[in-house]
């Protein structure tokens, strides 16, 4: 199955696209799609959203990614020498730090919210 033929079946989503013509400079068509600019873009984005939308995600991004490297390693420093093991443990990673992520935010919210940001 070699050819354009084994590419349209083996990836129905990609080809659609590819079809449609949206493979190429997606940006660019969805700009002239919506009739705006590049500056007309950044210019409703500089409005509508605040600085601290942009200090608040600074602030928590480092955090959250030290939390998941900890938790990562941690467990990852628990693996014994079967691949069981490392499947268990690294399931057991990513649920627990997408559950210190999500309460992480609720306290980053409640500081902000203190802080009235």
């Amino acid at each position: 199955m070699a050819g354009p033929a084994a590419h349209h079946r083996a990836y129905p989503v990609a080809s659609a696209a590819r079809l449609l013509g949206c493979h190429h400079r997606p940006a660019g068509r969805s700009f002239r799609l919506l009739d705006f600019t590049v500056a007309q873009f950044f210019e409703r984005l500089r409005d509508t959203v605040g600085i601290w939308n942009f200090y608040t995600g600074i602030i928590k991004a480092p955090v959250f990614g030290f939390v998941i490297a900890a938790i990562g390693c941690y467990e990852g420093l628990q693996v014994t020498g079967s691949a069981e093991s490392v499947g268990r443990l690294t399931t057991k990673s990513v649920v627990e730090s997408i559950f210190f992520v999500i309460v992480l935010d609720a306290v980053f919210s409640i500081i902000f919210l203190f802080a009235d940001v």
